[in-house]
């Protein structure tokens, strides 16, 4: 929830662009910790992952994927 709190515009210009590129968002979670996520598309990645990617400047389909199976190993 952190990195929500701060940096909350940025999360929301995240998911607006992934939506403007076709990828599926469903609604925030948090778990019961504090770990804010959102599945998108077939993956689940927490704020502080869609943020990093943003951070980077590779923020879509791809690198969410490549992400994703890297969590599953």
């Amino acid at each position: 929830m952190k990195d929500y709190a701060e940096r909350s515009e940025d999360i929301v210009s995240a998911i607006r662009a992934l939506r403007r590129m076709g990828v599926r968002v469903g609604l925030p979670h948090q778990t019961a910790d504090g770990v804010m996520f959102f599945e998108l598309d077939d993956c689940t990645l927490t704020v502080a992952q869609i943020l990093e990617l943003l951070d980077k400047n590779i923020l879509n389909r791809d690198s969410i994927r490549a992400l994703a199976e890297g969590q599953k190993k």
